[in-house]
């Protein structure tokens, strides 16, 4: 059993303790509604690991957030996290 626990950022009330979900494989925690929510996101591209930390990846790279916490990371099929994309200025 892993666990998979939402990030919530500084600013929202900490007050509520934020709820923890059970999974087993790749395909229980892509099912989990919190996370099947985050890829309904305009310009999503994927999912990705970096470290224990489950990220969306929108467009093509140049976006990416922290959704959440993966207790056990080792039974994870995911790509890593290719690190943060940058658009040239003119």
């Amino acid at each position: 059993m892993n666990i998979f626990t939402p990030h919530l950022p500084n600013f929202v009330d900490n007050s509520v303790p934020v709820k923890s979900y059970n999974f087993e494989t790749t395909e229980d925690l892509l099912q989990l509604e919190i996370v099947v929510e985050h890829s309904k996101d305009d310009g999503f591209s994927h999912f990705a690991l970096s470290d224990n930390y489950l990220m969306k990846i929108l467009n093509d790279g140049f976006e990416w957030w922290v959704i959440g916490y993966i207790k056990n990371i080792e039974s994870i099929d995911l790509p890593k996290w290719a690190g943060a994309k940058y658009r040239a200025k003119n």
